[in-house]
This record gives structure tokens, sequence and C-alpha cells, in this order.
């Protein structure tokens, strides 16, 4: 059975990893992912931490992407003209309810977000005291109403209480024969799937009726007492970790069991190999018989108790790494550990999460296909009842062709026995005592009489009294049916023409399949049209800290940084400027500055200066009046301060020393467009590609320009 949400012991452990990451920041803002589905966004400088909920399902911190509505809900709007910018001063469980309390600012101002993750759910958000604002749904029970202006009842949280042996022992004697242990046990405080592995975990079957043990009461209740405490034990310290878990039968076990055994026994096989002999005489001659013994041993250890560990792209379960001793290791064909619970929560339910994706976006490409496969499927079929009429017709038509004195002779017979006023039915009562004597031929080629539509149906073969090759051959008879008013002839051209017609409709059905094709094609374009293709999940991108500057990269592999205004230039003086970096300024109004960032490759080559420069003088108002040149120096020439010791203001900064300028540059500007690509794709890219050393680059320059001044030198006659 697949894990569809948190267990109590699993919201111990999400509510640990939040109050650690998330408590001490501000609510950036909140999205709607579904009406059921919340994102909250924490964030305190460049550390952003996403906290995903689902009413009655999840809560945990998230590294995933999710596409967001373009118009948030009504609901959203309302908690973020609440909350938003507000710092998260705790996170609580209430009592052991799955229930977490989320408190915004402190005193009578204080805001709390309560999230419900048993049944179906509900989020509320309330004052200091408790009074709900907003929810998500209203209900109501015996004692209690949830709705704007009730008090949300925290006082009715259950406390944790531990398990006694005599409260487990009454249970299993109070037990009715039919009962399960899972029914009788007072375990529900766990979960039915934390409940099931702690019983598995003791020896015991979940589903195993008291028929079968109900004289074994007490060492069951020592069993599970004894486990119940140690996870209450784990109840009260902080969970961190987590586990993915795949399940499988028996057979799949042991098959996992063995795989594992025998990598084992492999990887103790190549080191006895590797391992250096001894030159001393006081090793034994069968050592290498007990080092086989070991390695069979450890083999046969491996095989029988430990779960194998590898990486699971399809799990069933996610635990806290705490509750893996618990577990029904005869169901774990594999485990995963992942470093927190929140990212095997967050891999488990993306799986599922990335299977409705698939399934809604595969409706787009499924509504072309359809239409186009309908399509081709009804033509095809219209084609073959056309050929199959066009064929038909020309058989009947064959057929009264060479039987058509018999057909003149039955049309005849009946166009008398009319004449003589005998009514239709004893006409055809005729026709069957003559077909039963066997002593009117052409009676006995009557089928039927459809005097309704003025036909009769015929039986006739091919039956040719000059065809030798089918005299003794078993002829198939046909029912054709004919007019009597006509003659045979006449019916024969019927046919022939009825045959003319289906084959001219053929050709045009056939000439006209291109063009059909491409209607149903448009159709189909259009329905896919209205299918709203959702976005694949992808991995959160951790900005770096300078994507929110002004910045490039030159082209000897320097990161140029500038900022957007005065405020950001300021910031990057007291945050990112260090001894070695290269400061680049200009003169002209609205001229921000620039850092060229060294990174430890020693001197920064004037090329990546000069780019700088013209990055600083095109974003001022140079680039619409007059250009002129920037100027660079040092980062320990640059201060806040000046030389009187007074503070300098926003955007304002004073430099000690000479400044070197720059000669006028012409100013261009280009737009760069970033491919964000897989891992495995970047290294296969990387590996045919050189590294660049910018020392080697710089030195390479310096040569260059060496020998330039040199060869200037001599052509000039000069020393």
């Amino acid at each position: 059975m697949v894990k569809l949400r948190l267990s109590t012991v699993d919201a111990k452990a999400a509510i640990d990893e939040i109050r650690t990451a998330a408590v001490g920041k501000r609510l950036l803002n909140v999205y709607d992912l579904s009406p059921r589905v919340f994102l909250l966004k924490f964030g305190q400088g460049e550390s952003k931490v996403y906290v995903l909920f689902e009413a009655g399902v999840r809560l945990h911190c998230t590294n995933v992407s999710r596409e967001k509505p373009k118009v948030p809900s009504q609901f959203t709007l309302k908690l973020r003209k609440h909350v938003r910018s507000w710092r998260l001063e705790s996170i609580n469980q209430l009592g052991t309810d799955r229930v977490v309390d989320l408190q915004f600012g402190v005193g009578e101002s204080a805001h709390h977000f309560v999230l419900e993750l048993f049944g179906q759910g509900n989020f509320f958000l309330t004052d200091a005291k408790y009074s709900i604002l907003m929810l998500l749904r209203s209900a109501k029970s015996d004692d209690v109403r949830l709705a704007v202006r009730e008090t949300y009842p925290t006082g009715h949280a259950k406390q944790f209480v531990p398990r006694t042996r005599e409260e487990i022992f009454d249970a299993l004697t109070a037990a009715k024969d039919n009962d399960s242990l899972r029914s009788c046990l007072p375990l529900g405080f766990y979960g039915t799937l934390l409940g099931d592995h702690m019983l598995a975990s003791c020896g015991l079957s979940p589903t195993e009726k008291k028929k079968a043990w109900a004289d074994d009461i007490a060492r069951i209740a020592d069993s599970v007492f004894g486990v119940c405490r140690c996870v209450d034990e784990l109840m009260a310290k902080d969970l961190s970790g987590g586990i993915l878990v795949k399940l499988g039968s028996p057979s799949e076990v042991r098959q996992a069991r063995e795989a594992a055994a025998a990598a084992v026994a492999a990887s103790l096989t190549a080191g006895a190999t590797k391992s250096p002999k001894s030159d001393s005489d006081d090793v034994p001659e069968d050592a290498e018989a007990l080092a086989t013994q070991d390695r069979q041993a450890a083999a046969q250890l491996t095989s029988s108790m430990a779960v194998p560990t590898a990486k699971v792209d399809t799990p069933d379960e996610f635990w806290p790494a705490g509750v893996e001793p618990f577990l029904d290791r005869g169901r774990i064909v594999a485990i995963e550990r992942t470093p927190t619970f929140s990212e095997a929560a967050d891999r488990c339910f993306s799986m599922s999460e990335q299977e409705k994706i698939t399934q809604h976006n595969s409706k787009k490409e499924k509504a072309v296909l359809s239409k186009k496969e309908k399509f081709f499927r009804d033509h095809q079929r219209r084609i073959d009842n056309l050929e199959a009429e066009t064929a038909r017709n020309e058989r009947l038509g064959d057929l009264i062709t060479m039987n058509v004195d018999d057909v003149d002779a039955a049309i005849a017979l009946v166009n008398d026995v009319l004449a003589t006023g005998m009514s239709w039915r004893e006409l055809g009562s005729l026709i069957r005592l003559r077909q039963s004597e066997g002593s009117h031929p052409i009676a006995c080629i009557i089928h039927d009489l459809k005097l309704y539509r003025n036909e009769i149906s015929l039986l006739l073969s091919q039956d040719c009294a000059d065809d030798d090759e089918v005299e003794d051959a078993d002829l198939q008879t046909v029912v054709v049916d004919v007019d009597i008013g006509m003659s045979a002839y006449a019916n024969a051209a019927r046919y022939h023409g009825q045959k003319k017609a289906a084959r001219d409709k053929l050709n045009r059905t056939i000439e006209a399949t291109d063009k059909a094709a491409e209607a149903a094609t448009r159709t189909g374009e259009r329905v896919a049209k209205k299918v709203v293709e959702k976005k694949d999940l992808t991995a959160i991108r951790q900005p770096l800290w300078f994507e929110k500057f002004n910045w490039f990269i030159t082209s000897y592999g320097h990161v140029v940084v500038s900022g957007h205004d005065p405020m950001q230039a300021d910031l990057l003086f007291k945050r990112y400027l260090s001894a070695g970096d290269i400061w680049v300024h200009g003169d002209a109004n609205g001229c921000q500055p620039a850092i060229v960032k060294n990174g430890g490759f020693g001197k920064v080559p004037m090329p990546s200066i000069e780019e700088a420069g013209i990055l600083c003088v095109a974003r001022s108002e140079a680039w619409r009046k007059a250009p002129t040149s920037a100027w660079w120096c040092l980062a320990t020439q640059v201060s806040k301060r000046t030389p009187q010791g007074d503070h300098l203001g926003l955007g304002q900064f004073h430099v000690k020393g000479a400044k070197n300028y720059m000669p006028a540059m012409q100013l261009q500007l280009a737009v760069g467009v970033m491919f964000k690509c897989s891992t495995r794709r970047a290294t296969k890219e990387a590996s045919g590609v050189a590294t660049v050393n910018v020392n080697d680059v710089w030195a390479q320059q310096l040569q260059q320009e060496q020998r330039e001044n040199a060869a200037a030198t001599a052509a000039s006659g000069g020393p």
C-alpha cells in the first residue's frame, strides 16, 4: 500500500525540520498551487525556504519548483494582506494531533496559521486569541463549530499518554475471536502503516485473528509494549534525516538480499586477493580457508538480516530515519537514506505529481492523434464498404445475366398468379407447397416474397450449361432481389448501374483523402489548444549572489557586478568588495560603479577592466549624450569617508590616490541568453572543452604587446 499522507511521527519530523529552517525568517509570499495546496516562501537575506502544505495530506519543506497560477485566489490574497513580510516566530504541534500552529508576530498583533493534516484537512488564519479570521472550509461537529469569528478549539488537542502494558494486555484480552491484532490494539496514535510495521517487527501479523494468538497474549503484550516504548522515546527526540522505502513480494525481497550478499562476498574476495601476503611464519596454513568461511558467514548474515541500500526511483513509503529499526524488514526490497525527512517526503509526493502532470499533458497529444486515428478509421471503413458494395452489385448483376431464363420465368410466374387475384398470403403458401413437393423447378428458386416492395428474392448460382469446370462442384447459391416489374436484363442493368455509382463514389472518396486528413488535423489541433499544458516539476535553483545586480562575465572569465541604483552600489561596497578587486566608475551623471571580481587569479587583465568601464558609461546619461571615459582604481583605495572623517551619503565614495582614466570607448551593449542543461549534459559538453587559465592568457597578451612594441620601435629606427 503506497503511503498517501503524513502520520503523527511524520508530522513531528516535518515540524522539527521547519522549525530549524524557517523560524526567524520572514514570510515573503504565499502561493496557491491548487484549492487545497499552498506554498509558503520564507526568506532572510539570500536564504530562501519553501514550505508546502496540502490540507489533510502533507506539510514539508520542498526544493521543487511547481507551476503557480497567474492570478492568485481570493483566499491567498487575504493571507498575503494579513501576514506577508511577517516573521515566523514559532511552529508547534497541538498535542499529539496532526494539527500544526505557525505563529507570525508576537503579542496582541500576532497571527496564527493553523494547519490540519487529518481527514479532509483545513487551513485557518486566526488572530492572537485564535479567533478565526479566515478558513478553507467551514465545519461543524457535536460541540465545535469552525467558522469565521469562532474560536479555534486548541484546548481539544489530545495530549501524549504513553501506552502501558496493562492497557495493551486488557485490549488483547477483550478482543473478540474474529478481531485482528490491528483492530484490537490501541495503536491508532502511530497510524495504520507504522502500526503494521511495529507489529511485523515483533514477528506478529497485523491481520491475524484472535483464534491464532489467544494462548499467547502475555508474550504479545510484552513485545508490543516494548516496541511502543521505543517509538515513544523516539518521538521525544528531534527527528532528523529520512528514508525512502521500496516494498515488494517475498520473492523480490529474497532476490534483493541475495544480490546484496553476493556483492558483499565479491568485495570481501577482492579485498583478500589484493591484500599483501605476510612473510611471517606465524600465519596458519588454513588462513585462506578461514577467510573463505568469514566471507561466507558475512554473505549469509547480509542475506538474512540486512536491507539493501540503493537508490529508490519509485518509493512506496517514506519515514523519518529514526523509524527504520521498527519497519517490517520482511517486505522491504531497498532503502535509500536522505539528509532530511522533507527531501524524502518531497520526492515521494513529487513522483505522483509528475505522473499526473504527464497524464494531463498527454491529453493534448492524444487530442490530435485521436482525431487523426478516428478519421483514418472512419475513412477506411467507408472505403471498405464502398468496395464491398461495388463487388456485391457486380456479382448480383452477373448472376442475373447467367440465370436470365430462370429469372424471367420466376417474374412471369409471380405476375401471372397475381393477375388471377390471388392474395399475397395464398401465393406464399402455394409456393411453399410446390417447394416441398419439388415438382416445380421455378418455385424452388424463389426464396422470399417482398411484394410490399414489388420485389422477390431468388436463389441464383453460377451454374452454366457450357461450364464443365463447375459441373461436379458444390455450387453456392446467392439470394438476389429482383423487381417483378422489370425484365431480367433490366434488373441486371440496375445492379450494374449501382455498381458504377458506388465505384465513382469510391474514387471521389480516395481522391479527397488528403484534404479530409488536413481538416481532421486542424480540428484536433483546435481541440488541443483548449487543453492547458502544465509545466513539469523542476528543482528550485538557488540564485547566485550577483544575480540581483547588473552583471556579466568578461572575455577573460572575470565577473563584473554593478548596482541598479545607489543603494545597491553601497551594498556592493560594504558586502562584496574585497582586496584584489578592481573598482570601476565614471564621471557622467547617473553612472553606477562596477566591481571586477578578481577571485585570486592574480593581476586583472586590462580588457576586463575596459569592458567593465563600458558597462558603467553605457548605463549613464552618456548613452544619450556625448560619450565620456571611465576610470578604475584598486579596492583598497575606495572609502565611504572623506579625508576629514565625514561619512559620505548614499552612492557616494571617496578614492584615495590617483584614478586611472581609460581612453574614450565605443558604447556597445549586448544581451546574452543562458540555457540551463542537466548536470550529465554539462559534464559531457565540458569534457571536450579546454579550460582557460586567466594567468596564461594575461601572459600571452603581455608577450604580444611586447612584440608589437619592439616591432614599432624597430620600424621607427629607435634604439
